[in-house]
């Protein structure tokens, strides 16, 4: 019988990785301490995609970008197999597998120890809703498939941007209010709504 603890809730960081590295450590960590909960799951990519290629974080980035420099494709498609899909390798629909990681999570739930074995895919279907960085001058291709996966399966999108909503990209403002996602100008402010939202418990405040 698994006695592992069940989380409340999930939520997964998206946003730039590739174009920003040590920027995109530093926004996460932030969110990460700031969000610090009994009830809350949270999968950082850049831990975790580092882990799935067996070196350090940080490190993955250039491991991949210097296969793709040196035509290493397999390995190079190899690697990013790993990244998006985890353990789980595909060989009929793709949208079928992410559904049915959608009902794993209803069916199953969420433990702490799934993260190490989940792909990105697999980590955005199975949260509760997703927390997206969005800079205007910082390209990313990674997060707006991020984003699609979460639209598609209603999961909440709460962007955080120095866009406003006015002049952001039309198409992802739409996912977000589709989803009945909100977008915030800073950490702090997207951060106290999640916790306010979801009615969060810090840990100092959670008996075991």
């Amino acid at each position: 019988m698994n006695n592992e603890k069940k989380y409340k809730d999930t939520t997964y960081l998206a946003g730039f990785i590739e174009s920003k590295p040590k920027g995109a450590v530093d926004w996460r960590v932030e969110v990460i301490e700031k969000l610090d909960s009994s009830d809350l799951l949270i999968y950082c990519p850049v831990k975790y995609e580092a882990k799935k290629t067996g070196l350090p974080t940080g490190e993955h980035i250039k491991h991949v970008t210097g296969l793709k420099q040196s035509g290493n494709w397999e390995l190079f498609d190899e690697e990013m197999s790993k990244i998006w899909w985890g353990n789980v390798r595909p060989d009929i629909n793709r949208y079928e597998i992410i559904q049915q990681f959608k009902y794993r999570s209803l069916i199953d739930g969420n433990t702490e120890r799934d993260l190490e074995y989940w792909g990105d895919f697999e980590a955005v279907a199975r949260s509760s809703f997703i927390i997206l960085n969005y800079r205007k001058k910082i390209p990313t291709w990674g997060t707006p498939a991020e984003a699609i996966v979460a639209f598609f399966l209603n999961i909440p999108i709460y962007v955080i941007s120095d866009v406003s909503r006015t002049k952001m990209n039309s198409s992802l403002l739409w996912w977000v209010n589709e989803t009945k996602g909100e977008v915030f100008p800073d950490i702090n402010t997207c951060v106290n709504y999640v916790k306010e939202k979801y009615k969060l418990k810090p840990i100092e405040d959670k008996k075991d």
